[in-house]
């Protein structure tokens, strides 16, 4: 599976999430958490079997145009045999212990309802198959998403530690100037409240990556304990809307449905043309009777013609047809639908961008102002509470940095979505 092109590139910057090496066993990758996730999820397998049920249905359907064969044989025992005499030949007509056996061959030669009916089921089937593909890239889909929130929640839980450990020497600072006296006891307890503050948070996010990464396990149908590999950049999924309509299994399969119902539509008028069939039967048996043969056989062809069914066909190609318009109107409607969620992508994302360059300039100056304002508070000359407002400034900078590259990430995951794209396939 080829790298997520985009994506990537919205988090290969995370501090702090420095990719692990490839020796460690535990690692896992977002091509392994998408293969995963499409191997074991329930909804792809389950979509698998829809498709194996659809493809029994044309088996079915193509049934209607080979012979039944049945072959059916019968004992009867009575209790006593009927003899006549024939021209001075003794004739059994029913024997004691009587035997029988036929086999009979039916074959229709013409139905006018079979080739819609046909091709309703193979269109029904590629419906079928287009939406078995769609729920797998759904389920990738819902696997990257995940992959991609569970990393930003560990980057967010690096920048409560990074708070907890400037807390605590904030209060090492405020400890030694106490006891130099250079600052009152309520520095030293305003550095305690700190570091209280921030081992809440601390504990929080930790939590918060515990439930992501149950919620990822639960995808991929395994625990994830190890290590999240950072993707490598690459290039961002570019496409207009006409290759997107063409790669859309979702626009694919409301469309093949549409023409099954449509085939289905064609079906009750045709009820109203004769059907014609062929019947043919090879009979054995033990009682002769007067015909003196043990053998017979006959064919015989069959026409059927209904004239009137009492108006059931017309209702039924009113409602077909009706059912064949709504199902119009509603790929019209995705066709149209993928224009918007393109052109909302495409907006997303550029958007993301901007947001996460200027949260990066926000990181940058908040850590130079908790920098300066920690050895101004060294040399005495600022306050505690203007170093723990700058330390606060600085994890809140970093937080929403994690935030706005995870928005960006999904932005680019709604872009490839949108361009029907697998989310680890390279444009």
């Amino acid at each position: 599976m080829r790298t997520l092109a985009g994506v990537v590139a919205a988090l290969a910057g995370l501090a702090g999430l420095a990719a692990p090496s490839p020796a460690a066993a535990q690692s896992l990758t977002l091509e392994q958490a998408v293969a995963l996730a499409v191997a074991r999820n329930e909804r792809t397998q389950a979509a698998e079997q829809r498709r194996a049920a659809a493809s029994a249905r044309v088996a079915k359907a193509r049934s209607f145009f080979f012979p039944d064969i049945t072959v059916v044989g019968s004992y009867t025992r009575r209790a006593h045999e009927t003899t006549r005499n024939v021209g001075g030949t003794e004739v059994t007509i029913q024997s004691a212990n009587a035997l029988q056996a036929s086999a009979t061959l039916a074959l229709t030669i013409f139905d006018a309802r079979s080739l819609p009916l046909y091709r309703q089921a193979k269109l029904d089937r590629d419906a079928v198959d287009s939406s078995a593909k769609d729920t797998r890239r759904l389920v990738a889909y819902e696997a990257a998403d995940a992959f991609m929130q569970t990393l930003a929640e560990e980057q967010v839980r690096d920048a409560t530690q990074h708070r907890l450990s400037f807390a605590r020497q904030r209060l090492v600072d405020a400890t030694a100037r106490q006891q130099a006296q250079l600052v009152s006891s309520n520095d030293v307890t305003r550095a305690q409240l700190e570091v209280a503050t921030a081992e809440r948070d601390d504990v929080r996010a930790q939590t918060a990556v515990r439930r992501a990464r149950l919620e990822l396990g639960f995808l991929l149908g395994r625990s994830v304990d190890g290590p999240l590999v950072v993707p490598s950049a690459s290039a961002p999924a570019t496409g207009d809307v006409r290759s997107a309509r063409a790669r859309r299994w979702d626009l694919a399969a409301a469309i093949q449905r549409t023409a099954a119902l449509r085939e289905s539509a064609r079906e009750p008028a045709r009820r109203f043309i004769p059907s014609l069939g062929l019947v043919g039967q090879y009979r054995v048996t033990n009682e002769a009777g007067l015909s003196g043969n043990n053998t017979d056989w006959s064919v015989s062809l069959n026409l059927v013609w209904q004239v009137w069914d009492g108006g059931e066909r017309a209702a039924d190609g009113r409602e077909r047809r009706a059912l064949t318009r709504i199902a119009e109107l509603d790929a019209e409607l995705l066709d149209r639908r993928v224009g918007l969620e393109l052109d909302s992508a495409v907006l997303a994302v550029e958007n993301g961008q901007a947001a996460v360059q200027l949260a990066i300039t926000a990181v940058d100056v908040a850590r130079k102002n908790a920098d300066e304002t920690a050895e101004l508070y060294r040399q005495g000359l600022t306050t505690s509470a203007v170093v723990a407002d700058a330390g606060i400034s600085l994890v809140e900078a970093e937080i929403e940095l994690a935030r706005e590259r995870y928005a960006l990430a999904v932005a680019e995951l709604d872009r490839r979505h949108a361009l029907g794209l697998d989310p680890t396939e390279t444009p």
